[in-house]
């Protein structure tokens, strides 16, 4: 219920030229049409539920009630942006980290030109762009963000506001309540650069498959590493990579006696290619963790990989932006005693989702609206019956960076993770080891 109240609140009542209207004429009004049209979105998105979701109760949800109040909903909008809001509404129902409606391809890039993230239980600014207007105004990396919007942000909450500003509802600008360093309070109205781009109007365009992988590949996050004395010091950033990647990798970690391994801000990806990784640690095969899904659970199990293990000691470094794999990771490797956990609390986001494409209309007709999904279609259960969802990792360490040390940036988790490995640095110091 606190997800939905959110989404309301942050939701506009009536947006002239709102860019939230995707394909439609920008404007507040809703046409017949329109609510017609989120109607059958509504139907399509249940067809999908009951298709893919992984639990067929649907976490306790009444669906056919669920879906009758929603059809209301629609009804009862005033906007386009509302009747998105509601669609949205109806998937947050299931206070699902990874179920969400995609509303139909908006048709604007937006840049607020600043990046925030929770640090501990506060939420801080993490970037600034140096051309945006956020700069102009005065906020500074480092200030704590105490409200968006009149929104407090918080760990249960902060994907949701990023979910609304970026995908749901882009907007000209926000309000922004900070705390500077020594304990100043300011309210900034923060204008956001908003590029138009053209609409997607048939399926040929959408389904451009060669072009999306093309800038996929062009934009993949790189791996970095460094070799310090005996410490290998190595940024994972996602876990997309081939198999030859992490075996190389591997490889060289064990020519040293200590690996950092560094996931902070890693999202997740390929369920192999965290097997992979684990199966460079053990010497014995043993059974990881269990995807639970709709009709069955598959047990997930890590076989050695190579020779023989990394022999080794290990410290893996997380924070609030670590995510699925490596959440998984982190734990499996915490719970056997392989390795350290530094860092912060990781963000509790571990079920696995398909990104289900959907349409209105068809070629053969005047308009193709294009909208879509993402839906849960896998949990993950660790061997002791725990779950991370929510959860999230919790590090053997605490190593948190004050909005001083992220204005300066200072790095105390890889401090401490050198100084552990025997290297004495400075937190200036170990914030130049893998430029971030």
């Amino acid at each position: 219920m606190r997800r939905l109240i959110l989404l309301a609140a942050l939701m506009p009542a009536a947006i002239p030229a709102s860019p939230a209207t995707g394909q439609e004429n920008d404007r507040p009004a809703i046409s017949g049409q329109d609510r017609s049209r989120g109607h059958r979105m509504l139907r399509r998105l249940r067809e999908t539920l009951e298709r893919y979701y992984y639990d067929s109760t649907y976490r306790g949800i009444d669906l056919d009630r669920h879906v009758a109040q929603t059809d209301s909903a629609i009804d009862a909008a005033n906007s386009v942006p509302q009747m998105f809001a509601v669609l949205a509404d109806f998937l947050g129902a299931l206070d699902d980290s990874h179920t969400r409606f995609l509303p139909p391809g908006i048709n604007v890039e937006v840049s607020y030109g600043w990046s925030w993230q929770m640090v501990g239980d506060d939420c801080h600014v993490v970037s600034v762009s140096e051309s945006g207007d956020a700069k102009a105004k005065g906020l500074r990396v480092g200030d704590r963000v105490l409200a968006i919007d009149g929104i407090r942000p918080v760990r249960e909450n902060l994907s949701t506001i990023g979910y609304v500003y970026y995908q749901l509802s882009p907007r000209p600008g926000m309000r922004v309540l900070v705390e500077h360093e020594g304990g100043e309070r300011a309210e900034l109205i923060i204008n956001s650069k908003m590029t138009r781009r053209p609409p997607v109007e048939d399926l040929a365009d959408l389904n451009n498959r060669r072009r999306y992988w093309e800038e996929a590949e062009r934009s993949r996050p790189r791996h970095a590493w460094r070799e310090i004395d005996s410490v290998l010091v190595w940024r994972l950033p996602a876990f997309i990579h081939q198999d030859v990647e992490i075996d190389r990798l591997m490889a060289l970690a064990r020519q040293h006696r200590w690996l950092i391994l560094d996931l902070r801000g890693n999202s997740g990806g390929s369920v192999a290619t965290l097997l992979r990784l684990l199966g460079h640690f053990f010497a014995e095969p043993f059974h990881a963790f269990t995807e639970v899904r709709r009709d069955s659970t598959v047990e997930q199990r890590v076989l050695p990989v190579g020779d023989g293990p990394f022999m080794g000691e290990a410290i893996v470094l997380i924070d609030s932006r670590s995510a699925s794999a490596s959440e998984l990771t982190s734990r499996v490797l915490q719970m056997r005693n392989r390795a350290m956990i530094v860092g912060d609390r990781s963000a509790g986001k571990v079920m696995g989702s398909y990104q289900i494409s959907l349409t209105l209309g068809s070629v053969w007709q005047e308009r193709v609206v294009p909208f879509g999904m993402q839906v849960t279609v896998v949990d993950g259960v660790m061997p002791d019956s725990s779950r991370l969802e929510k959860a999230g990792v919790i590090p053997n360490v605490a190593a948190l960076p004050t909005g001083a040390d992220l204005a300066a940036k200072r790095d105390p988790a890889m401090q401490f993770a050198l100084e552990m490995a025997g290297v004495k640095v400075t937190a200036a110091e170990a914030g130049k080891v893998l430029s971030r």
